[in-house]
């Protein structure tokens, strides 16, 4: 489970601060999926990186089975489509690689 309580993320200091998300809630169950759509520039990227831990809120908790997410976590991947992605593979052939690298596909997740 993903649960995210208002969560605000800056960018900057002082009078150079941008708030890139304001008061962001929401709960995501397991087997439950939730797509992130606005235009350029709205946060949507700034969100996905402090889900992966990437990035610090300025306020608000995120957490991920009740553990809260506060450091990059080895069980979470974060793939931008316009660099990360070949575009001639499917998302399990383009997140496989990595996987395999680590040595962490639990049997049960790998593809046929």
């Amino acid at each position: 489970m993903i649960d995210v309580h208002a969560v605000t993320i800056d960018y900057g200091q002082g009078e150079q601060t941008v708030r890139a998300v304001e008061d962001v809630s929401f709960r995501l169950d397991k087997g439950e999926s939730l797509a992130l759509i606005g235009p350029s520039g709205c946060g949507k990227t700034s969100l996905l990186f402090a889900l992966s831990g990437l990035l610090h809120p300025r306020s608000g908790r995120i957490t991920l089975d009740g553990e809260e997410v506060t450091n990059p976590r080895r069980d979470v991947a974060l793939i931008l489509q316009n660099a990360g992605l070949l575009p001639w593979k499917t998302v399990w052939q383009d997140a496989n690689p990595s996987l395999l690298l680590t040595g962490e596909v639990p049997q049960h997740n790998a593809a046929p």
